[in-house]
């Protein structure tokens, strides 16, 4: 699934951050966008997990493990990105899921969901 292929451009020379980029979706499209020529810095907190899908991805896969929601993990974090050529795309595509069922879920679980999914990306993206 390479992405410039089908519009006609490339990637080459831009910098990715695809959040959650260990396996399924983000892996997916992390792997895109490198076949497409970009560079991709995988995000995740799992480190080996990251690893792996950085090396099925190639050399133009690098890690970047740090947690969204932790706003001093994620300032260090653009610190570096921003000392090694800045960022072009970022994929906000971290998720928290809780499969209970609505009654079971009290205030604090929808609060900690809603910081996971909605303020935590807000928030990666307004840097």
């Amino acid at each position: 699934m390479a992405f410039g292929s089908s519009l006609g451009s490339s990637l080459e020379n831009r910098v990715a951050l695809v959040t959650g980029a260990a396996r399924g979706l983000g892996f997916a499209i992390a792997r895109g966008l490198a076949e497409s020529g970009a560079s991709v810095w995988l995000n995740g907190r799992d480190e080996d997990a990251l690893a792996a899908a950085a090396r099925a991805i190639g050399p133009q896969a690098r890690i970047l493990s740090f947690d969204i929601g932790d706003d001093a993990a994620t300032g260090a974090a653009f610190e570096r990105l921003s000392a090694e050529g800045g960022l072009d795309i970022l994929v906000n595509n971290v998720g928290r899921r809780d499969r209970r069922p609505l009654a079971e879920l009290g205030r604090a679980d929808m609060d900690a969901l809603l910081a996971s999914n909605l303020v935590a990306p807000f928030d990666l993206a307004r840097r």
